[in-house]
């Protein structure tokens, strides 16, 4: 019968392996710190495991046990203070950090923010005297007979005549158009709107995400802004919008309407010209906010009337 193996050496041996695999596994990960927390921990359990597996000198390797489990849980703890003691630093590093690239973040934005006003201003002044050459030579005409500015009767009798002698079409670029729409402030024309008379239809796929491979309209808009740059020069802002003190147009393609089935739309679509009166739309629509305001603190003191006299019948129950 053989003998069994009891001698602690054995498992000396097994403890000085498992700590060298707690060593090399958490010692380069986490620091030097945590390395000789993990040596001296890892020394304490291979004392209890000594203590656990010899049978002589129980009593004096008993107490080296209880010492042992003593040292281990103090151990733990303090290697869990440590551990905390460096996320605090490495959570105070961090902040640091994010408090220095907010401040760059703050100061590139505004050195931005100085570009950008500087531009508007360089921009400002281009367009009064851009809009000063133009305004001397066409004052308020919008097109042909058209101006900013004409009684609603005038305009009315225009475009009947247009109607009548050309069906409405109205040739601009290459292109005839029609007469979409009109607005008027105090009986003065401020916006009037084209629409091409040669609108087509489009397909768009929602399953998709996308149009049939046809026209987008962008080679009718393209031919209609280089026609006009003639005359207005440069579009400003983006690549088919003028802006001028006393005239806003505006260049696009789009749908007139829609219809779906599915996953189908068709899509009717057309070019638009729009001519604006940029400071009667601005005042229209300073008035209009000015009284949506005012008709909302005047429901908000209606209910707040009501709520008080409501309460005051129900005696302050």
């Amino acid at each position: 019968m053989k003998k069994k193996i009891r001698k602690p050496i054995v498992w000396t041996i097994i403890g000085v392996v498992a700590l060298i695999l707690m060593v090399f596994a958490t010692g380069f990960s986490e620091g030097i710190e945590t390395a000789i927390e993990w040596i001296v921990g890892g020394a304490s359990l291979l004392t209890l495991i000594v203590a656990t597996m010899d049978n002589n000198n129980k009593g004096l390797l008993t107490l080296i046990g209880v010492i042992g489990f003593g040292i281990t849980f103090g151990l733990i703890a303090w290697s869990e203070h440590n551990s905390s003691i460096r996320r605090d630093k490495e959570w105070a590093i961090r902040r640091e950090e994010n408090k220095l690239i907010f401040a760059e973040q703050a100061r590139q934005d505004s050195i931005k923010h100085i570009e950008d006003s500087i531009q508007y201003q360089k921009d400002s002044i281009l367009i009064a005297e851009e809009s000063r050459k133009l305004y001397e030579r066409e004052g308020d005409t919008i097109f042909g007979k058209f101006l900013f500015g004409m009684s609603k009767s005038a305009f009315d009798n225009l475009k009947a005549r247009i109607d009548r002698e050309t069906g409405g079409n109205i040739s601009i670029s290459d292109y005839d158009f029609k007469i979409l729409d009109s607005e008027f402030h105090n009986n003065k024309l401020y916006s009037l709107k084209l629409i091409s008379d040669n609108e087509w239809t489009r397909y768009y796929y929602h399953d998709a995400h996308e149009y049939e491979e046809d026209n987008d309209g962008s080679d009718q808009v393209q031919h209609i802004i280089g026609s006009f740059s003639k005359k207005y020069g440069k579009p400003n802002g983006s690549t088919q919008n003028w802006h001028f003190s006393h005239k806003d147009i505006s260049v696009y393609a789009t749908s007139s309407y829609k219809s779906r089935e599915g996953l189908l739309s068709t899509e009717i679509w057309a070019v638009f010209i729009s001519f604006v009166q940029p400071t009667t739309a601005s005042a229209i629509y300073k008035a209009k906010e000015e009284k949506k305001r005012n008709e909302e603190q005047e429901k908000k003191a209606r209910e707040n009337e009501l709520k008080r006299k409501k309460e005051a019948f129900g005696g302050g129950l």
